[in-house]
């Protein structure tokens, strides 16, 4: 084989190497569920009981389908439980606040914590644009509001939260960082748009 058909084919193999990596991530998505329809509806009055008329529907069904991938039974390696992946203990706070005994394997329970949950974490992230806050919102959700408020202190554009608070390591290990990093992304960015038929308020796609 000649210098030149050997480098040929070696650019061609990287090609190839560069596609297949590219297609692998996506290949390995679950797809969502035929029965995640079943619960358009009681998503659909929770979120416009939680957040008013038109409410983030998408974005809230696309963060059941991150976390659990509408399975009501599923429970991670970390003990988070249901539809929403509460971890006892918050599921225990919210349903406090919420005046029912915490049930986070009840996909109703689950649905309706879920929002409420969301809504507090919005009252208390502070962002100029909605963009920013329903991400910030998530961010908490996943790995903690006081972890977020840690990152927003140390962020060198603080009012920035996609391209500086987001990125800041709080003092966590780089694995549960690249999750909270990758957390909105993965529901605004990959799962909420497939739920756009879903009507209802759509938070932005890519800030």
């Amino acid at each position: 084989m000649s210098e030149a058909l050997r480098q040929i084919v070696a650019t061609f193999a990287a090609w190839l190497a560069a596609l297949f990596s590219a297609l692998i991530p996506a290949a390995a998505d679950a797809a969502i569920p035929a029965d995640a329809g079943l619960y358009r509806s009681a998503i659909t009055r929770s979120a416009q009981y939680h957040f008013g008329i038109p409410a983030p529907v998408p974005a809230l069904a696309a963060q059941i389908m991150q976390e659990s991938g509408f399975d009501p039974n599923a429970r991670s390696r970390v003990g988070a439980l249901g539809f929403a992946q509460f971890m006892p203990a918050t599921a225990d706070d919210v349903a406090a606040k919420i005046g029912t005994p915490a049930a986070p394997l009840s996909p109703g329970w689950a649905i309706f914590a879920q929002h409420f949950y969301m809504a507090e974490l919005l009252e208390q992230v502070d962002y100029a644009n909605e963009c920013d806050d329903f991400a910030a919102a998530l961010s908490a959700y996943n790995g903690g509001l006081r972890w977020h408020n840690k990152r927003k202190a140390r962020a060198e554009r603080p009012g920035d939260f996609w391209n500086s608070v987001r990125t800041v390591n709080p003092g966590i290990t780089p694995g549960n960082q690249r999750e909270n990093e990758d957390y909105p992304v993965r529901i605004l960015r990959h799962w909420q748009p497939q739920f756009a038929t879903w009507g209802g308020k759509y938070i932005c796609q890519r800030p």
